[in-house]
């Protein structure tokens, strides 16, 4: 659960430069490891073990799915096809809305642990 904050902080950093560019190089190598993070069966948990493991499903799905077409808008940037040389603002602000709610539906699941922000 540490690691899948770190990349939803990754993430969210990506959409923060204070430049206002997105490097669409860092977005498309970026967003897939969101696919690398394993599943469980919550049968197999405790209690406290199914909860934490409902708020990084809830978290990780969140992310992927807010930030989705700001990654399809940077996939088509990379592969030299973008339908303008600018992120649509909608994408922007639905990663980033996305990025905040995902971290707060994981801390839930991190405070079951006992890890803090």
């Amino acid at each position: 659960m540490i690691s899948l904050k770190k990349t939803i902080q990754a993430i969210g950093g990506l959409n923060d430069n204070p430049s206002g560019l997105v490097s669409c190089d860092a977005w498309v190598n970026t967003y897939p490891t969101l696919f690398n993070y394993p599943s469980f069966d919550p049968a197999q948990l405790s209690p406290v073990g199914q909860g934490a493991y409902g708020s990084y499903q809830a978290a990780l799905a969140k992310v992927i799915d807010t930030s989705r077409d700001e990654y399809l808008f940077c996939q088509s940037v990379v592969q030299g096809t973008p339908t303008s040389p600018y992120i649509p603002q909608q994408h922007w602000e639905l990663s980033r809305s996305g990025v905040n709610q995902a971290l707060e539906l994981l801390k839930p699941g991190l405070a079951a642990f006992g890890i803090g922000d």
